[in-house]
């Protein structure tokens, strides 16, 4: 027998079974057509989307990058195996396995990052910076967290979160509460962090449908938004001298550290220290379905 014959049958066999579970779940769930609305401002131009609607269900790689490697306090190990992300019916499934005793998923990252200020290349300045992402997070299960996180492109004040993060959307373990918010200040264990949390009708989990989460980021207001309703405002330190977000590696500039590129990331992590170990329990394999990811800028 050919050496790559028995390989290439594994993996076209788990690629069979992932689609064949996405199709499933995209059954299972409310459809993912007709994204609920989001207003974008008057003059907003469209900086960067996904639909997921690459040809053959591959990840479109000039829009995205795969992250891989173990994180620090965390079990999984994200890989770029096809068991733990593909593409069907327009949706982008990130699933977190169980294989034995050990974790893998997937974390995909925004190849474009954006933040206000940037320059367009007319040669506009963006005013503002709205983010939308429409996804379906994973059913409930102690151990989970499923993410939708702006990162800085380089450490310029310093190691996380001194250079801040952007929480679009953090579900974890029950999934029935979502958490919007801002880290920022020094470096770990002296970080600050801002948070909403928004709990779901009835008591009901998030995974029973798709749901909207979004930012709109200007230099001085972070706001964030589910299903098109404000959840939350956040305020830099020169708008809110209390309050207002700060970073340790630039006191004395005010709206630090929001004022950098950002790229978006989206992931399901397992036995993260805010979640708890995974119990006996919980459903693998876990998914975060994703519908669509839409960027949007006003100039000023």
């Amino acid at each position: 027998m050919d050496r790559c014959a028995r390989p290439r049958c594994r993996c076209l066999a788990a690629a069979a079974l992932l689609l064949a579970a996405a199709a499933l779940l995209a059954l299972a769930a409310p459809a993912a057509a007709g994204p609920m609305p989001f207003i974008v401002p008057d003059g907003a131009v469209k900086l960067w989307a996904d639909d997921f609607d690459a040809p053959r269900y591959n990840l479109n790689s000039t829009l995205w990058a795969r992250v891989t490697g173990k994180p620090q306090w965390q079990l999984q190990t994200f890989t770029t195996d096809s068991t733990n992300l593909a593409v069907a019916q327009s949706v982008a499934y990130i699933n977190a396995v169980k294989q034995g005793g050990s974790y893998t998923s997937a974390r995909i990252r925004s190849r474009a990052s954006w933040h206000p200020g940037m320059k367009l290349a007319d040669g506009r300045t963006l005013r503002s910076v709205h983010i939308q992402v429409r996804a379906q997070v994973p059913s409930p299960g102690q151990g989970l967290l499923a993410s939708c996180l702006l990162e800085p492109v380089a450490n310029t004040y310093g190691a996380w979160p001194a250079s801040g993060e952007i929480g679009l959307a953090n579900l974890l373990n029950g999934m029935k509460s979502v958490e919007q918010g801002i880290h920022f200040g020094g470096a770990y264990p002296s970080n600050k962090h801002l948070e909403v949390w928004t709990p779901q009708a009835n008591d009901q989990p998030f995974s029973g449908g798709f749901h909207t989460f979004a930012v709109d980021w200007t230099a001085d207001t972070i706001t964030t938004y589910m299903d098109s309703s404000i959840t939350g405002k956040f305020r830099s330190k020169r708008t809110d001298a209390t309050n207002g977000w700060w970073s340790a590696g630039a006191r004395s500039n005010t709206r630090a550290p929001f004022d950098k590129p950002f790229a978006l990331s989206l992931f399901v992590a397992v036995g993260d220290p805010w979640t708890g170990a995974p119990a006996a329990n919980t459903p693998f394999p876990a998914t975060l379905a994703v519908d669509f990811v839409r960027v949007w800028g006003v100039p000023a």
